[in-house]
């Protein structure tokens, strides 16, 4: 999948997780991501503990569909990175709000985004993200589905509660903001699926919509943080074009993440659209006459490694990460014109200082075969 760009999970997305690109910057300064990694702990925490106390205390039967959402809590939401919340929390005290209002939209977003995850799994059929068994993977199809409605209907109530302490126009443009979010994960999905009948022959131009749709989580959060916090339409729009620059880019991340995972590479080859580097690996001609057919199980690691070499190597990559780190750097350079505090505009630039360093210096794109 491109990204469940929720949960960055948080993404990430997929959409409560900690970024898997985030574990795999090795060689980035430790100063600036362990910066990174502060902001969303200390921003995002609270609306995280929150969000595992209202699954607690609403599904506590002895019913497998409380088994199945006290699994994600504990298991999916375990030692997970608060991506969105924080974010909010940032916009709202970039505008001069208080980030404290920000926590229960936070929350809200936790629980909304979380839902979008399982019925993710379910569509890719995913049994688990890296060590852990997702919920389709343990209770399977029919029990991940009610699951995931069951986490969206809690959302939802708790964005209800959340727009109660803002004023009603400010309430009705969130609630607005929030449907219009999950009709384009929505859409993403289905053209997504769509796309897996093509398998190698995806053009660039569909995984990048695609990928646009996705990225419209964190556009949401910081466009939430904008608005509670009283800020204008300018300020509203500047950090909502942020939001949507940096959900491209963890993305994106993402998908070179998936490339590098043997276990996850042979899932997106037989369930889902391949990553994205290899798509775009495979615009060149005479590299797809080496390349194809792949086998969907890798005889050995070798081969994975092989195969990982090709992609990297390509001009098509060597494309797709200068367009990333343009992104980035123009971005950085529209920060610089905020009109905000120091303070904050110290910390968006860090959040895009971690993936610049990655696509810059981190990954290898000239390896040895």
């Amino acid at each position: 999948m491109l990204f469940a760009c929720g949960l960055p999970i948080e993404g990430s997305q997929n959409t409560n997780t900690t970024p898997t690109f985030i574990n795999q910057i090795t060689m980035a300064s430790d100063q600036q991501l362990k910066a990174m990694r502060k902001i969303f702990e200390e921003r995002g925490r609270i609306s995280l503990r929150n969000a595992k106390r209202t699954l607690r205390l609403n599904f506590k039967e002895n019913t497998r569909l409380s088994e199945a959402v006290q699994h994600f809590s504990k298991v999916t939401l375990r030692n997970v990175l608060p991506v969105f919340p924080a974010l909010i929390s940032i916009s709202c005290e970039a505008v001069g709000g208080q980030p404290q209002k920000a926590e229960p939209f936070g929350e809200a977003i936790i629980l909304i985004s979380g839902a979008a995850d399982i019925h993710d799994d379910i569509i890719d059929r995913s049994p688990s993200k890296g060590p852990k068994h997702t919920v389709y993977g343990k209770f399977g199809v029919a029990s991940a589905i009610l699951a995931g409605d069951a986490l969206l209907i809690q959302g939802l109530n708790r964005l209800s509660q959340a727009c109660e302490t803002v004023s009603q126009e400010k309430g009705e443009i969130v609630k607005n903001l929030v449907t219009q979010a999950i009709f384009e994960i929505s859409n993403a999905e289905i053209c997504e699926s769509q796309l897996k009948k093509q398998q190698y022959d995806i053009q660039i131009d569909d995984c990048d919509k695609i990928i646009n749709l996705k990225a419209v989580v964190p556009e949401l959060c910081m466009k939430i943080g904008a608005i509670i916090g009283d800020g204008n339409k300018k300020h509203v729009d500047q950090l909502g074009h942020f939001g949507r620059t940096y959900g491209i880019v963890s993305i994106i991340a993402e998908e070179f993440a998936d490339l590098f995972d043997l276990t996850e590479m042979q899932n997106r080859l037989k369930n889902e659209c391949p990553p994205l580097p290899l798509i775009y690996a495979l615009q060149d001609q005479e590299l797809r006459k080496t390349m194809l057919p792949l086998e969907t199980d890798f005889a050995s690691e070798e081969d994975h490694e092989k195969l990982i070499n090709n992609v990297l190597g390509s001009d098509g990559v060597t494309m797709l990460t200068q367009k990333v780190i343009t992104l980035l750097s123009d971005e950085l350079e529209e920060v610089k014109m905020y009109k905000i505090e120091p303070k904050i505009r110290e910390e968006l630039e860090k959040l895009l200082s971690a993936p610049l360093i990655y696509f810059e210096k981190d990954l290898d794109l000239h390896p040895t075969s």
